[in-house]
């Protein structure tokens, strides 16, 4: 009985850390993709991304530096 209760568990785990790494996949991807273009000069700077929430106008100040 025990053993059953664990395993139940074990399982409604794995489901619920399934749909949070698809949740996050897209907005991570987003991210990654930002990053590489500030920091690696690859690609281009999104001006919609806030890291942080941070405000649009600290973006434009980032990118005038």
């Amino acid at each position: 009985m025990g053993t059953q209760i664990f395993e139940g568990f074990l399982r409604f785990a794995n489901v619920y850390q399934y749909l949070f790494l698809l949740i996050l996949s897209h907005p991570f991807k987003k991210l990654l993709q930002d990053d590489k273009a500030r920091y690696l000069k690859i690609g281009q700077i999104d001006e919609e991304v806030r890291l942080f929430y941070e405000e649009k106008s600290a973006v434009t100040a980032y990118k005038d530096k």
